[in-house]
This record gives C-alpha cells, sequence and structure tokens, in this order.
C-alpha cells in the first residue's frame, strides 16, 4: 500500500487494504458483517478456477482420444477431473475419423485435422474472466486479484458500478494497493444489467466451450471486453438481485459461474409475500419454520426460470444462509434437452395452517426416454397430497415454486474443506481466511445435510404445538434411524430435523414423546392437541440410543480433534447490515426503504454504498 491520503483511514482485510473517508458522513463505510462472504467467495473461486483447468485438462484428453471433446459435463455430483490420462484408440479408419469429425464440428464433409497429443501447459489456457457488476468500493475485486491464485488464474477482472464516487473509489483503492498498472484490473462505470446484455454468449462459438489457446486459434484466444462472456459474474446488490437475472444468465459462458446474493430476506421469507411473488414470481410460507431453506430454493428456482428461457439451466454448488442474507452458487449450462427437464426440478409446498406438517410436490416427473417421441422428456405430476391436514384438520396454505433439487455439490463441498487441512499447489491457504473459522464451520454444517431432501422440521415448533418438552435431540435422531429414516441437521436452523420421514412419522414420534413424558391436564384439553394426541400411530417408535448415532457423538467429543462451531454467534453487538445505499440512480443503488422499513431520506441525508 502507498501513502494514506490526508482525511482518509484504512482497513485490511484478506490481502487488500482499502482507504474510506475519516470524516462523519463520509460516503463510504466497512462492513465487517461481510468478511465471511468475501472469504466463502474467494476459497470458492480459487476451487472453480482449479476446476476450469482440470475441465480443460480433460478436453485435452479427450480430443487426444479421438473423443467428442467440447461439451462440458454438468457437475452435479462430481468435482475434479472426469477423465483419466490413458492410452490413445486404435487407428480409425478414413470413415470414421470423418463421422467423429462432423460429430464435433456439425460440418459434413469436411477432413478432421490431425490429432496430437497436446501438453496444456504449453498450449496455454485462458484464465478466468470476472465481472463483479456491483462492486462499489471494490475492496472484493482488489481481493480477488491478490488472493485468487489456483488454477488458471484471473485474466480480466471488470470492476463496475453506476455511480461516479464509486468508480473514484475503486480507483483510488485500486493505487493503493498497486493495482494501477495491472492491465487484468479494469474499473468500469455504467448500467450493470446493460454491461451484461452486451456480454452474451453466443452458444455455436467455439469461445463458450474451451479455454485452450490451442483450440481456439490466435484470434479467438483474446477475449474481447466489449462482447464476450464471462467466466464469473458476482452480483451482491443491497436488497434483491431479481432485476439482474435475466442479463446475468446470457452473460455467462457454459459452465461459467454465477455468484448471487439476497439480502431482501424480510421478503423472500415472507414478511411481503405479494412482493415476493412479484420479484421472484413464487410465494413464500410465514407458517412455516423453513424460511431461509425455502428463500434459498426459491432464488434456485427463480434463477432456473430465468436461464430457461434461453436454453439454459443451472447446476447448484454451494447455497448457503449467513448472517442477515443468502449466497449461491450456481453453474449455468446451455442444453436444449436438460430444460425440457426443468418442471421437474420444481416444486409446489403445502404447509398446515394448523401444525408443523409439510408436503413437497413435485410439478413434473421425469419421464422414460421414448425413441420415437424425444422431444418430450417430463410429464405432469400426479397429486401426492392431502387435501386437508390428517393432523388438525387445517387447511393447507401453498407456497413456492421451489428449487426441489440438491443446493449443494457434495463432492465439491468436500474439496473447499480440504482446502483447510492442506495448501493449494500455488500457495493459498483457506486456514489463513479472516473468518476461516466461520467459513469452515457454515461447510461443515452443510456437508452434514442430506442433499437429496428438501426443507426441515422445526423441533421446538412441533413441541410448542403440544406443549411438551423437547426430547434430546440423540433421541430423536435414533427415533428416526430405528424407523427406518435418515435424518441431518439443516446449516440453517441448529434445531431442525431434515429428514426423508413423513409427517405422520414425526408425529407419531411426538405422541411417543408425549406418552413418556406426559403434559399437564390443563393442555390436553387444547382442541389442537387432542386431536393429535388421539390420532392413531402407525410407526413403532423407539428412542433407544443407536449405533450411528452414538458413534456421531463420539467423533464430535473425540479428545484431540480441532472443534468447528458449525453455528457460531454474532461476535459483537448490531451484528448486521447498514444502512442502504442512496445515491442518484435508485435501480442499482435501491433508494428506498431499507431494511428496518424507513424510507432512506429519513435515516440519512448523506449519500452511503456499500463496501
Amino acid at each position: 500500500p502507498g501513502v494514506v491520503p490526508e482525511g482518509f483511514e484504512t482497513v485490511t482485510e484478506g490481502a487488500a487494504t482499502v482507504l474510506f473517508s475519516s470524516e462523519q458522513g463520509a460516503n463510504a463505510f466497512y462492513n465487517k458483517v461481510q468478511v465471511r462472504n468475501r472469504d466463502l467467495s474467494i476459497l470458492v473461486l480459487n476451487e472453480f478456477s482449479r476446476q476450469l483447468a482440470f475441465e480443460a485438462e480433460d478436453q485435452i484428453e479427450r480430443r487426444r482420444l479421438r473423443q467428442p471433446w467440447r461439451k462440458i459435463p454438468a457437475t452435479w455430483d462430481v468435482w475434479g477431473r472426469q477423465v483419466p490420462a490413458q492410452e490413445p484408440k486404435p487407428e480409425q479408419s478414413d470413415a470414421a475419423d470423418k463421422a467423429a469429425a462432423a460429430e464435433e464440428s456439425g460440418q459434413e464433409g469436411k477432413d478432421k485435422p490431425d490429432v496430437q497429443p497436446v501438453d496444456h501447459l504449453a498450449a496455454g489456457l485462458c484464465g478466468m474472466r470476472i465481472l463483479e457488476a456491483l462492486a462499489a468500493s471494490g475492496l472484493r475485486s482488489v481481493r480477488y486479484i491478490k488472493e485468487i491464485v489456483e488454477g488458471v488464474g484471473i485474466e480480466k477482472l471488470i470492476v463496475n458500478d453506476l455511480e461516479a464516487h464509486a468508480v473514484e473509489s475503486i480507483k483510488r483503492n485500486a493505487a493503493f494497493n498497486g493495482l494501477t498498472g495491472d492491465e487484468r484490473f479494469v474499473p468500469s462505470q455504467g448500467d450493470g444489467t446493460m454491461l451484461m446484455y452486451k456480454h452474451r454468449v453466443e452458444p455455436d462459438s467455439n469461445k463458450e466451450h474451451t479455454r485452450v489457446k490451442s483450440f481456439l486459434g490466435a484470434s479467438n484466444a483474446i477475449w474481447d471486453m466489449e462482447k464476450d462472456a464471462f467466466d464469473v459474474i458476482d452480483l451482491d446488490p443491497y436488497g434483491s438481485p431479481a432485476i439482474f437475472m435475466d442479463s446475468a444468465v446470457q452473460a455467462v459462458r457454459d459452465g461459467g459461474l454465477l455468484c448471487v446474493t439476497a439480502t431482501d430476506l424480510p421478503t423472500l421469507c415472507g414478511k411481503n409475500s405479494e412482493n415476493c411473488f412479484a420479484k421472484y414470481r413464487a410465494m413464500p410460507l410465514k407458517v412455516a419454520n423453513y424460511p431461509h431453506e425455502m428463500a434459498i430454493r426459491m432464488l434456485l428456482g427463480f434463477i432456473e426460470s430465468k436461464a430457461n428461457v434461453y436454453n439454459r439451466h443451472i447446476v447448484p454448488i454451494l447455497s448457503v444462509h449467513m448472517n442477515f442474507y443468502i449466497r449461491v452458487f450456481v453453474r449455468v449450462y446451455t442444453n436444449r434437452n436438460e430444460i425440457k427437464r426443468s418442471a421437474t426440478k420444481l416444486a409446489t409446498v403445502f404447509h398446515s395452517r394448523g401444525c408443523e406438517s409439510f408436503w413437497v410436490q413435485r410439478l413434473a416427473e421425469a419421464k422414460e426416454r421414448d425413441p420415437k417421441n424425444i422431444n418430450h422428456l417430463a410429464r405432469p405430476a400426479g397429486l401426492k397430497v392431502p387435501a386437508t391436514c390428517p393432523e388438525t384438520g387445517a387447511d393447507l396454505a401453498i407456497g413456492g415454486p421451489i428449487w426441489a433439487e440438491p443446493m449443494h455439490n457434495p463432492a465439491f463441498i468436500n474439496v473447499l474443506l480440504e482446502a483447510f487441512e492442506q495448501k493449494r499447489p500455488n500457495g493459498f491457504d483457506a486456514s489463513a481466511l479472516q473468518a476461516a473459522g466461520l467459513v469452515q464451520g457454515v461447510l461443515l454444517a452443510v456437508s452434514e445435510e442430506l442433499h437429496d431432501v428438501p426443507l426441515f422440521y422445526s423441533l421446538p415448533a412441533m413441541c410448542k404445538v403440544l406443549h411438551c418438552t423437547s426430547p434430546p435431540l440423540a433421541k430423536v435422531q435414533s427415533a428416526l434411524v430405528n424407523a427406518g429414516y435418515r435424518y441431518s441437521q439443516p446449516h440453517s436452523d441448529p434445531t431442525g430435523i431434515k429428514t426423508d420421514a413423513p409427517p405422520q412419522v414425526m408425529w407419531d414420534m411426538m405422541r411417543a414423546w408425549v406418552k413418556k413424558k406426559p403434559i399437564a391436564k390443563e393442555r390436553q384439553q387444547d382442541p389442537k392437541v387432542a386431536r393429535i394426541l388421539a390420532n392413531e400411530s402407525a410407526t413403532d417408535i423407539s428412542f433407544v440410543l443407536t449405533d450411528e448415532v452414538r458413534e456421531k457423538m463420539r467423533a464430535s467429543n473425540k479428545m484431540g480433534v480441532k472443534k468447528v462451531a458449525k453455528w457460531g454467534v454474532n461476535p459483537e453487538k448490531n451484528w448486521g447490515p447498514k444502512a442502504r445505499a442512496a445515491g442518484t440512480h435508485s435501480r442499482q443503488t435501491h433508494k428506498g426503504k431499507g431494511a428496518s422499513g424507513e424510507p432512506a431520506a429519513k435515516r440519512t441525508k448523506l449519500d452511503v454504498f456499500k463496501l
């Protein structure tokens, strides 16, 4: 860092030191809460950069073996190299060579060029092209340039903001961190949405399918900053990211990564359901006790629906709730056949207005591929939801649609956790991150979730319905295992139970618990409680601790194992969002009401923007 200008103070986060005014009421501030967001993003992008290198190596190997190589397989549940190095295929006939060439190029009749083994280091790989569309002070981008060192690295980083004072801050912080002459770091002023529209993908271009320079040719290997698509788009607005999604899903390369933050949790969690539906085309359920996971799944479903319009689909690799926001990392692929299955990935949620029972109803079900009719891969699902709640007789509130597929890639989560145990080849050390403990904790909680089970039950809420004491978590887990079901805790709520058990089994368990720990007689007179307890149990419930649960308890209490808090407490008072930006362009700086509900003009007369 250079000399601190008069009237400014410095804040150091990671490898970046940024300037902000020391005067009262300055137009920039530092939000420590977002350290975990930025640290997690740096960890994810380092591993994603490594994955891009692995996928390029796979393409080189497939081409060497005379296999179709252009299309990159979607990473639903795999990570790392998928094509082990092997001997090339025996020589094929000229006719077979030409047929393989026609399959790859789509141009019959053209001769296939000679295929020679390619050294990817000698050939070279294009680095990542990243856009931070709403950069504010540029802190995140400065850290990206300095700390993303693995894999293919960064070739260009466009650091954009709509406000002139924000761009001045970006340039000032770039200079202070010695990046003025770095051609990779490109400050930009403009409307983030329009900027992304200018960089829409060209699906038929080789640029969208490979980063191996020798495969692209001299002209295509050069990235056009005026129009070519990005490998990574980072969107971290104050409030809803909804207005940016249409352009974002078009401006990311095939297999590229969208990093999206939503801080409008009051809206997504049901405080204003009408507003949520208007923005995300999904209805939240205020009556439910899984608001944050449902918010994540509504956001994922919204991104999927936007991508489908352009023959694209998403593959989530990590989706988390932290503090006052949600953050999702999704890869975007172009695949006409996959979007025909989109309805099978979405679901409507039916939640009882009288208790904690809920049902997840898929919109469609997968259809077996018919060689005579390859255009139809899904059909409307049959309704598998009761008309009213079997436990209380109450009607069912309808929410969604939500993303019903996994929110994470388990293999990718494991790779992220491994980064805390050992340095990466180019020196990135996840354990040295400022919020390493918090990031590792949330990833550990995510890794233990049941990835194929949407939503969860709230144990305190179920006990509240019956006015009973809460059973020990280990006994609840053992009861589910003894009944033949799986369980986990959700990363968004340590008191939740994520399980593939249906609602009746959960209430059978609670009825068995009340028999062991009876409730007061006056509580039993409550009509709702009386009806639930009177319902006949259909499940044999045993609270005897199972070996599986004992082993997990033993592992967590084992001496010598480093303790990682999966659900950390706020380190300071008032640990939350800062005031909303109140710049001159309301579309991107989100003038109006903030998290407190007060108009921005009443909270402060000074322009501020999020660091």
